[in-house]
């Protein structure tokens, strides 16, 4: 069917809708919705795992940020007549081998981690929706070299590559960000991408163009906000691969560097055997505080994809005024 075909049965359909019988159906659309809303809401907020990780996450994070406030030391005060030392009161999570305070390194560390893993996971998911939504949508030679350019970069192993990188560049927390950001995104792109293919299939679209919405709008509109809860659920999974990959690169020594404490750095001590067998306080805390944060992210990322589960409705507040202003023509 032509556009003009579509624009003058849209004009005949609204004009035929009588105005007191669709303001009350429009009203009650939405308040149908709002119930919807309002009690996928209550699920959530009673969703065990949600609020377990939800609360767990939130210490975490808010222990970190408080550090000045919780600990007695600075994350690179000396002690030397408490090298390798036990817990204990003046040290509540003990020392490292030059006398550092392990819990202030922890609180301070976490903070570093978790930069890491927001930074990169932001970059990430800047080029990942943008290029998965233009693929998606325009398909055609976009679609073809994009995704060219996906499969490049998930040909190379991730960890081989990422070291090869940060050695030649060198190890500090910037660089570990634009290296986890600018390699790990083609996941996240071909997800945004599958799910736009799907999206773009849907009558709504074609009406939208039909009707002259802009394209910028069909795409943050009807397409991006309507991805939403893939977005979202990569993005805190990714967050956790991000740290976890901080991680592994500073346990290495390609990641945040010393003197700077990040939770990947604090576990390198556990390369040596006697640290590992006699001196658990060195690297226990900060592995636990990794699997604890990745275990909350991960149970809030999977408890938020069913309350934003996608409804397809965004773009339909912006169609009853531009087909309005046609009729008026």
């Amino acid at each position: 069917m032509s556009t003009s075909a579509i624009n003058t049965v849209t004009t005949m359909s609204i004009s035929n809708v009588p105005a007191e019988t669709s303001v009350p159906s429009a009203t009650a659309d939405t308040a149908a919705a709002a119930s919807a809303d309002r009690r996928k809401r209550n699920r959530l907020l009673t969703n065990p795992w949600f609020v377990g990780g939800l609360s767990v996450a939130l210490v975490i994070v808010a222990a970190c940020l408080a550090a000045p406030l919780l600990t007695r030391y600075a994350p690179n005060d000396i002690d030397l007549n408490s090298l390798e030392a036990a817990p204990s009161s003046a040290h509540l999570l003990g020392t490292d081998a030059l006398g550092r305070d392990i819990f202030s390194r922890l609180l301070y560390g976490g903070r570093m981690s978790i930069l890491v893993g927001v930074a990169a996971v932001a970059i990430q998911v800047v080029i990942g929706v943008v290029l998965g939504t233009v693929s998606g949508y325009f398909r055609g030679a976009a679609d073809a070299v994009i995704m060219r350019i996906a499969e490049i970069f998930q040909c190379f192993p991730f960890y081989p590559l990422a070291i090869t990188i940060a050695a030649v560049f060198g190890a500090n927390v910037w660089n570990v960000v634009l290296i986890i950001g600018l390699l790990q995104w083609p996941g996240l792109a071909r997800l945004v991408r599958g799910e736009v293919l799907s999206i773009r299939e849907n009558a709504f679209i074609d009406y939208s163009r039909a009707i002259g919405v802009p394209t910028y709008r069909i795409l943050w509109d009807g397409l991006i906000r309507n991805c939403v809860p893939v977005i979202v659920v990569n993005a805190t999974l990714a967050v956790t691969t991000a740290i976890l990959s901080e991680a592994a690169l500073s346990f290495l020594g390609l990641g945040v560097s010393q003197p700077d404490p990040s939770w990947g750095n604090m576990l390198s001590s556990a390369q040596s055997f006697r640290v590992l067998s006699y001196e658990p306080w060195m690297w226990i805390p900060p592995g636990v505080a990794i699997a604890l944060l990745v275990l909350s992210i991960n149970a809030i990322g999977e408890s938020l994809q069913e309350y934003l589960r996608p409804r397809f409705g965004y773009i339909a507040d912006i169609l009853p005024s531009r087909a309005a202003k046609r009729t008026t023509r």
